[in-house]
């Protein structure tokens, strides 16, 4: 467990670094979110999209925000440092920066482009039956349609009433049909194996991915600024909390410290769900309200508490400071009439 006794151990651990961009603390390096989940309980929220999934929400990537709390929290108990990235220094020459990421993308282009086509004809093979199928079935269909005008043309440019006997016009309009038919056999042969010509038909289709300019390219942001080491640095002290916000910092203190993953609890009308376990693997038991010592709750208050917890089948603590600044909890379950 996490506590003050053994704040010299925790340097040991590689160091974690986050920062703060015009009042969002952020974490960008993965290892780094791992390593504040795994070993020291903190989860946060992630805000980023994966790159293969980008049009959902449900599930989300890197950077993790942190809340004010978990921020001063991580700089007080964890082996890290939070630099200060509101205000980009102004005497770094990001030309040659620039053309490296130009060139860097133009290569990512190039390699998405092969994969793109190489996993298109990888898709094409699994569905080659039904493509020559369907398209022989397309074919077919309008050879028919061809045929059947061509005889509509042969009788309307050579009427029955020109004949005298409309058994022979019919047939001799029959016969012209046919030696048509025959003579654009060749032709419509011709046309199938072009129009079913597979391997054609796939090279089509690969051209189609170079379509894709370079602003489409999926790019992977730097887990880490390489102008880092020209950041200020920032303390927990500069991390200011008003008089609420520091009830709720020494509250998630003392939860963590008894082994709890505290998370936002916003949606569920406290300030933090407080989980056994990692929230990945278990459900949170208590919705946390933090509270001064001295304010009076309405019945109301405890009413509307008490029934929305009992709604999400958790347990609500209330959540305060005494005169000597330790955490005090009280606890609000609904009971039913016997």
């Amino acid at each position: 467990m996490l506590n003050e006794d053994n704040m010299e151990t925790n340097q040991d651990v590689s160091e974690v670094t986050i920062y703060n961009c015009h009042g969002k603390i952020l974490v960008w390096s993965s290892e780094d979110v791992q390593l504040l989940r795994e070993k020291y309980r903190i989860v946060g929220s992630l805000s980023g999209c994966f790159p293969r999934k980008s049009r959902q929400n449900s599930q989300l990537g890197i950077p993790l925000n942190l809340s004010k709390i978990e921020a001063k929290f991580i700089l007080n108990f964890v082996n890290s440092k939070m630099l200060d990235q509101s205000n980009f220094p102004t005497d770094v020459d990001l030309s040659g920066y620039k053309e490296k990421i130009k060139d860097e993308r133009l290569k990512q282009y190039e390699i998405q482009k092969r994969l793109k086509q190489e996993q298109k004809l990888i898709d094409l093979d699994m569905m080659a039956t039904d493509i020559k199928r369907g398209k022989q079935l397309k074919l077919e269909k309008q050879e028919k349609k061809n045929d059947l005008t061509k005889i509509d043309s042969i009788e309307t440019s050579q009427p029955m009433a020109t004949c005298r006997n409309p058994d022979i016009a019919r047939i001799e309009c029959k016969n012209t049909a046919d030696s048509v038919c025959s003579m654009d056999m060749s032709s419509t042969a011709t046309a199938e194996h072009a129009v079913v010509d597979f391997e054609q038909f796939k090279l089509s289709e690969i051209e189609k991915v170079e379509r894709y300019g370079t602003e489409q390219t999926w790019v992977r942001l730097p887990e880490k600024s390489q102008f880092d080491f020209r950041y200020p640095s920032l303390s927990s002290s500069d991390i200011e909390l008003s008089a609420d916000e520091n009830i709720q910092y020494e509250v998630f203190r003392d939860l963590h410290h008894q082994g709890y993953f505290l998370t936002d609890g916003m949606k569920f009308g406290g300030h933090f769900l407080v989980y056994p376990g990692d929230p990945g693997l278990y459900h949170s038991t208590y919705i946390a309200y933090c509270v001064p010592f001295q304010k009076n709750l309405s019945l109301t208050d405890y009413s509307a508490l008490g029934r929305l917890a009992t709604s999400v089948k958790k347990t609500l603590l209330l959540c305060s400071l005494d005169e000597n600044n330790d955490v005090i909890y009280s606890s609000i379950a609904w009971s039913g009439l016997a």
